[in-house]
């Protein structure tokens, strides 16, 4: 009996197929002249158990879907996997490959990264000891930040050429669906794609940008809104004249439906990029400074109508349909959560320079925490001496007493030129009672004051040590 075993992939499945030999399972080509050097002759009898090596098949198999990958062939690169999966099942690089590989295969109307994870997740735990699994796990952290970024980004181009709220709906789904993946990566194996979320807010972040200029490009037909002054008989009007239609946007009831809409839908996508991630607060005050920029023109917006005019009455365009008090109240309690958050931002990062600042700079913290404690016994010192403490008990004493006799002093009528003239005489007497106090604790008074200063320099110093 006569065989021919592939040199390749070891199978023995080899069709002539016109002037050559195909191996049917990895499609290696040979001459009749090889074919006729591959050929093993006669009949092996073998007893007991026989062990069949497929390592070299195996190696094949996977050398195969390696190049296919590399080349972004991925619909080959799973098929060579699976036919390794078929020798051995728990074979690691395989379920890694066939995992790679069905990621890439992922479309709008096909998401197979779920898939993907699985067998990940598969390959980890058939990771062998001799081989490195925190590799592996960093590996895959970046194949699922690429490939979740990738979907997020097919949704983003689509909304940047389709702006419609249902575009960005899609944008704001797929991120949902894209943590809920990253969770599901971490608990079946351990591994965190953290760079995804920052990349995937930035892309996603832009495609509002773009979007906007497209949706206020239509809303406005690329014109300035037509100025509507506040009138007597109309809220809001202007007098319509022949040219105002080429100088001016004068959206319809259509046109403003539209627009907020869509304007609704943009803000959406820019809520969801700031909470796709929570450590990235300087792009975050952007984010947010977009948010109310596009929050405050859809809040403000409206349609414009035509008001016909009579022999006695212009005709007008008039302010037709917009945001009842209700909604505007409601969008404006939703632009201030965001000046709050976009302030508390600020102020992390604001706390971050500071935090660094001070681990670098120790020695100076040290001294001026030393200082304050010091300032702050010297002062406690000083207020809490007897005399000090008791003079200036005597001094708000006097000032009240002197405050007193002013208000009687002026309640006085003309004819009361005694009592004036004694009330006065008490209240200087009172002053210059008061002024003698006064220069007794002066030098006192003026430590204390510069203490006081001191203790409030080192106090900025301490919670604002940069500019």
């Amino acid at each position: 009996m006569k065989a021919i075993q592939c040199e390749l992939c070891g199978a023995t499945d080899i069709v002539k197929d016109g002037d050559f030999f195909v191996c049917q399972s990895c499609g290696m080509k040979y001459t009749p002249e090889s074919a006729k050097k591959m050929m093993v002759e006669g009949v092996v009898q073998v007893e007991g158990t026989v062990k069949v090596d497929n390592t070299q098949q195996i190696e094949n198999f996977l050398s195969l879907a390696r190049k296919a990958h590399d080349s972004d062939n991925e619909k080959e690169a799973e098929d060579y996997a699976n036919k390794v999966l078929e020798i051995e099942p728990t074979n690691y690089e395989a379920l890694y490959l066939k995992g790679i590989a069905a990621g890439w295969q992922t479309t709008g109307g096909n998401n197979r990264i779920p898939e993907a994870i699985d067998y990940f997740s598969q390959a980890i735990a058939n990771c062998p000891e001799d081989a490195n699994v925190d590799e592996l796990k960093k590996q895959i952290a970046a194949d699922i930040s690429k490939l979740s970024l990738a979907m997020i980004n097919l949704r983003c181009n689509n909304y940047i050429q389709f702006p419609s709220s249902e575009n960005a709906s899609s944008i704001v789904t797929e991120a949902a669906n894209s943590i809920i993946l990253t969770m599901k990566l971490i608990l079946s194996c351990g591994v965190e794609p953290n760079k995804f979320k920052a990349d995937a807010a930035l892309v996603m972040n832009a495609a509002a940008v773009q979007a906007w200029k497209t949706i206020w490009s239509d809303y406005t037909d690329d014109k300035p809104l037509l100025p509507l002054g506040n009138g007597i008989m109309f809220q809001n009007y202007k007098t319509a004249s022949s040219s105002d239609r080429s100088l001016y946007a004068i959206p319809s009831k259509y046109d403003w439906n539209r627009f907020t809409d869509r304007g609704d839908g943009c803000i959406s996508v820019i809520e969801a990029a700031i909470n796709i991630d929570d450590n990235d607060d300087e792009e975050d005050i952007t984010r947010y400074e977009n948010l109310i920029y596009i929050a405050e023109k859809v809040r403000d917006s409206c349609s414009i109508g035509y008001i016909s005019g009579s022999q006695y009455v212009s005709a007008k365009w008039a302010k037709e349909y917009a945001f009842t008090d209700s909604a505007i109240a409601a969008r404006n309690k939703k632009i201030a959560e965001w000046q709050s958050a976009k302030a508390d931002s600020e102020q992390r990062i604001r706390q971050s320079k500071i935090n660094e600042y001070w681990d670098a700079h120790q020695e100076e913290r040290a001294s001026l925490e030393a200082s304050v404690k010091q300032l702050k016994e010297d002062l406690i010192k000083l207020k809490s001496d007897e005399q000090y403490a008791a003079t200036k008990v005597k001094i708000s004493s006097l000032s009240g007493e002197i405050e007193i006799k002013e208000k009687q002093l002026s309640a006085l009528g003309i004819l009361d030129r005694k009592a004036k003239k004694e009330l006065k005489s008490e209240i200087e007497s009172l002053r210059s009672e008061k002024d003698n106090l006064v220069k007794r604790n002066k030098s006192k008074e003026d430590v204390i004051n510069d203490k006081e200063k001191e203790l409030a320099e080192c106090k900025s110093r301490l919670e604002n040590p940069i500019a």
